[in-house]
């Protein structure tokens, strides 16, 4: 059992810090986020 429980308590761990890098990146960066989201919104609006 602890063979099988090891791996997955790893990747939570791996999982959850890659989460918190991305959260902290767009706290960080929110300006960039935002122009991405509205070239992203105004490409679909012109496409339909």
């Amino acid at each position: 059992m602890q063979v099988i429980f090891m791996p997955t308590k790893t990747l939570l761990l791996i999982l959850a810090l890659v989460l918190i890098l991305i959260m902290l990146e767009i706290m960080f960066t929110p300006s960039i986020a935002q122009i991405n989201n509205n070239l992203l919104l105004n490409q679909y609006f012109f496409l339909l």
